[in-house]
């Protein structure tokens, strides 16, 4: 006897000792975490709920108030809170954010509010932890509770949010709660629990509209508690067939009016007309209907990010690879193991009211459109941690095997390593599996990794770095100045516009520190801001959740930037000087499609180059071919609009080519060209506004009804403004007689400058009844106005063209 009672007395200390450390990491790990993103508008909300049971903010505000107002209660003790009336924006019921940043975010005593609501989300998560306890207790035993309690407590999710003013802790313990409550209900019926069993299930439904699929879990529940025998938590055994019909239809009519005086109770019994649907009558808790009808309409247009791909709406696998990235790698371990040990004891049925729930929740919200954030699973959570205790009873009881037990060991070791290890940063806590915490940006975002919770961490790094000043973009409305950041504003949650200071594209020297979720461009209007820094190294990350990055005075900066205008300029000059940063850029404008440019070759530049033109297979992969891609635009399918190319100018870059030449006078035939004298060697030099300087013919062997490139390599000696010249090639036969005709110049002279380099493509397009035999190319610089030719070689007096070949033709390949 005395043994079982100091098991017993071992096992509750052993509860306690973990709920005490639990409290300790939260409440620890609170105190290092500025407010989050949402934490603002549940304060405020539950404060002015709870002053003056107004649902005046309900049509933007969207949530019910239960988990609001508990969180907000303590603050109806301190006289030095304002009441509603006196804040800024209170009389402002379409517009809530004024109200709610006056109250909150921009006010010197939010880390007090913060605090005192933190508090109060801590103290549901001890309730919850104590109740996994004590389920799995009753289900599998004592070590099996301890380990769930265990794997509660010290789960990094549970830590994240039961340390938040957020309803997600409050509707995990409701959700507990009712499955708890119910099974019991089952069991051994009574109208006590009947009634407990509907206010719990109104309240579920005050914290958190998702806990509304605790009704189809609860009703399956029941369905298979009349239909199924042989089972502790089923009513078969305590009533006949036929009665049972009728006492539960009679307990589902008094649960159902139980909830909804709860329900209508926690919208200060409302009565008014629906604004979202018509209906003629006025009814309770019109906004539990507006609710649900605009959050639907809110979850099919939200942006989601999952492994560096976006999408609008949601996607069926989110939260299995939010569960598979988030989740511990051990639990998962023990999960699979959990599992295996139900279906090979049989004991599916038995545990329905541990797994349905999470099941039909997980089920529905992959089919559903909102793809948020793991924080969404959490009321599955706990039940998950029963579901795997029943592993300590099985290993408990009846493994033997030495080994098993070893790594049940290591894997529970392993499990408090990971979640000690990750304190205080437990909302950017990721697996192994998706890289670790330091790579979660890539992998989720928003309440997965980044909810704006790291000023105060930033702060203390400006501190240990001796940093005056940062740039800084948060996904917060928490006025950095109240933690003593100083700041130049980058585009954030609050105004997430581009300042004019800011060059996207080009960013000045300086310290700048980006949240993940704006880094990766969620919820910007422009979600390639800083694609810019994403392709940079970072110095530093701050909780994980926000990356440092220094940059340095360029030491050679770019000269010039050329723009492909086709199929249209990516952006306006005024857009560019602002983008980059320099109304100095020299600007130079070509068809990407059909030429190529290399202004100046002296200094670095820049290609700002559309996406479509770079589709179409023309210079762009060549001209592209060494230079480094520093920033690409993308829109919210996922694809590319334009990018930005960075090149280097090089000493070995080298576009003439010795390749053999005659420069003839117009008119010249082959014949007479080839009897003139010896051929020219590439490049030429010519007084006119360019000379060639190499070519390239696309193939060997050409075939008539082919259309074939020939490329022309330019070197311009200046620009050109009182004529417009273009470049001409004819495909000729021996006796002069043109075949076909690729005159073209899509870089205009007008912009050249000394030492520019232009490569021209030509298409030729072979007739089918071209006969066999030997081709020639001449090509040369004419004014498209007047047809003049210019000269092309200062060694040849009145040499206007320039022949090149012989190219074969044959109707064999």
């Amino acid at each position: 006897m005395s043994s079982t009672r100091a098991m017993r007395a071992a096992y509750r200390w052993g509860v306690l000792l973990l709920l005490m450390l639990f409290f300790g990491l939260s409440l620890s790990s609170a105190r290092r975490k500025s407010p989050t993103v949402d934490e603002g508008g549940k304060l405020a909300m539950g404060y002015g709920f709870l002053r003056t049971f107004d649902l005046r903010f309900q049509a933007l505000h969207k949530h019910p108030r239960l988990a609001e107002a508990w969180a907000a209660l303590p603050l109806l003790a301190d006289p030095r809170v304002p009441a509603p009336a006196d804040v800024p924006g209170w009389d402002e019921p379409q517009d809530y954010f004024d109200y709610v940043v006056n109250f909150y975010y921009h006010n010197p005593d939010v880390a007090r509010y913060t605090f005192v609501g933190r508090v109060q989300t801590v103290l549901l998560g001890l309730v919850a932890g104590a109740l996994v306890f004590r389920w799995a207790a009753e289900q599998f035993g004592r070590p099996a509770g301890l380990l769930a309690c265990f794997l509660y407590t010290l789960s990094p999710n549970i830590l994240a949010n039961a340390q938040l003013v957020t309803n997600d802790m409050a509707a995990a313990l409701m959700c507990l709660a009712v499955m708890y409550v119910l099974q019991r209900l089952l069991r051994r019926p009574s109208l006590a629990r009947t009634a407990l069993f509907g206010a719990l299930l109104g309240a579920a439904l005050l914290t958190k509209y998702s806990t509304a699929l605790l009704l189809p879990a609860a009703g399956l529940l029941v369905l298979c508690g009349i239909g199924v025998r042989s089972q502790p938590w089923t009513l078969w055994p305590h009533l006949g067939r036929w009665r049972v019909l009728l006492r539960v239809a009679a307990a589902g009519a008094a649960v159902l009016a139980v909830v909804f005086i709860v329900v209508w109770a926690g919208f200060a019994f409302e009565v008014r007309q629906p604004q979202t649907i018509a209906l003629p009558i006025r009814v309770p808790a019109a906004s539990l209907i507006d609710d649900f009808v605009r959050l639907r309409q809110f979850d099919v247009s939200r942006p989601a990010f999952l492994l560096s791909q976006w999408w609008l709406g949601g996607r069926w696998y989110y939260y299995l690879a939010t569960f598979l990235f988030k989740t511990p790698v051990p639990a998962l371990v023990l999960f699979l193991a959990a599992v295996v040990v139900m279906i090979h004891r049989r004991r599916t049925v038995e545990q329905m009211p541990l797994w349905l729930f999470p099941v039909v929740y997980i089920a529905f919200s992959m089919a559903g459109g909102r793809n948020t954030g793991h924080r969404y699973m959490l009321p599955a959570l706990p039940c998950l941690c029963i579901l795997v205790s029943q592993v300590a009873a099985y290993i408990y009881r009846r493994v033997r095997l030495s080994w098993l037990r070893a790594g049940f060991v290591v894997a529970i070791g392993g499990y408090a390593l990971v979640s000690l290890v990750t304190w205080p940063n437990y909302l950017a806590y990721f697996n192994l599996l998706a890289g670790g915490p330091s790579r979660g940006y890539r992998v989720l975002l928003d309440s997965n990794l980044d909810w704006g919770q790291d000023l105060i961490q930033l702060q203390r790094y400006m501190e240990r770095e001796k940093l005056d000043e940062v740039w800084l973009s948060q996904f917060c409305l928490t006025d950095p100045t109240l933690y003593g950041i100083r700041y130049r504003k980058l585009p954030d949650w609050e105004d997430p516009s581009i300042p004019s200071d800011f060059h996207y594209l080009n960013p000045g020297p300086g310290v700048y520190v980006v949240g993940a979720t704006f880094l990766q461009g969620l919820y910007l209007p422009n979600i390639s801001t800083f694609d810019w820094f994403q392709r940079q190294e970072a110095v530093d990350q701050i909780g994980y959740s926000m990356l440092v990055y220094r940059v340095e005075p360029d030491p050679a900066p770019p000269g010039w930037l050329a723009v492909c205008y086709a199929p249209d300029s990516p952006l306006s000059p005024d857009e560019i000087a602002a983008a980059f940063g320099r109304s100095d850029l020299r600007l130079v404008y070509f068809d990407c499609r059909s030429s190529w440019v290399v202004p100046g070759r002296t200094s670095p530049g820049w290609y700002l180059v559309p996406a479509l033109a770079e589709e179409q297979q023309g210079l762009a992969d060549e001209g592209l071919a060494t230079a480094r891609l520093e920033f690409e635009q993308r829109d919210y399918d996922d694809e590319r609009v334009f990018a930005v190319y960075r090149v280097q100018p090089s000493s070995d870059l080298d576009y003439s080519q010795s390749q053999a030449v005659w420069t003839v006078a117009a008119g010249t035939q082959p014949d007479q060209a080839m009897a003139t004298g010896a051929p020219q060697r590439l490049p030429l030099d010519a007084e006119a506004p360019a000379a060639l300087v190499g070519y390239q013919i696309s193939e060997d062997a050409w075939q008539p009804g082919q259309t074939v490139a020939v490329d022309t390599i330019w070197r311009a000696n200046a620009p050109v403004t009182s004529t417009v010249p273009s470049i001409f090639l004819h495909l000729i036969d021996d006796a002069g007689a043109v075949w076909s005709v690729g005159d073209a110049l899509d870089c205009p002279a007008v912009q050249w400058a000394a030492g520019d380099i232009i490569i021209q493509r030509h298409s030729l397009e072979l007739a089918a009844e071209m006969p066999e035999g030997e081709y020639w190319l001449a090509t040369g610089l004419y004014d498209a106005v007047s047809g003049m030719r210019y000269p092309v070689d200062t060694s040849a007096t009145g040499a206007d063209t320039i022949w090149f070949g012989p190219q074969g033709i044959s109707r064999e390949p």
